[in-house]
């Protein structure tokens, strides 16, 4: 795992994170607890629910414009993000953002013996100054965040089977 603070060529501080976990269960199988905003709510801390401003459209995802709610520290923030990605069951790619900063977000998935080795990536770019010291100062608090966040997909996968579409 590892996380960096660097200067982007517009002047923006870009943070960058990167966590990568072996997951025994097969790609199919933890690609569907990324891609399925039910199984999502499964692990992702405060997750509340996510909706399709355009309607949802589970056979044509790239591109799709959504609106996630989380409770954050007691309070229920609205991320507006869009599928950038979709290549199954081996890649995923997202937008997260709030009027102050934007997360870019990846999921690289590969067959791993006989599981999966999952490879997450984060980028969290500030516009702001405020945002930029805010980020900076609570890189650690994200950093366990989403690392907290991920064991629990990788122990759901590993203990809870779904049933895939043929």
């Amino acid at each position: 795992m590892t996380a960096r603070v660097s200067r982007a060529a517009m002047g923006c501080w870009v943070m960058k994170i990167t966590l990568q976990y072996d997951i025994a269960a097969p790609l199919e199988q933890v690609f569907s607890y990324l891609s399925d905003d039910e199984l999502r709510q499964l692990w992702t801390a405060g997750l509340e629910d996510v909706t399709y401003p355009a309607g949802h459209r589970p056979a044509e995802p790239l591109g799709a414009r959504f609106t996630q709610r989380i409770m954050e520290d007691g309070q229920l923030r609205e991320y507006r993000g869009e599928i950038t990605v979709w290549a199954p069951p081996r890649h995923l790619a997202m937008t997260l953002a709030t009027r102050e900063f934007t997360f870019l977000v990846t999921w690289d998935l590969l067959a791993f013996g006989t599981g999966t080795r999952l490879s997450y990536g984060a980028e969290l770019v500030q516009a702001k100054l405020l945002w930029r010291l805010l980020a900076w100062l609570t890189q650690g608090l994200t950093r366990r965040s989403l690392k907290e966040q991920l064991t629990r997909l990788k122990l759901l996968v590993e203990t809870i089977q779904v049933d895939l579409p043929a």
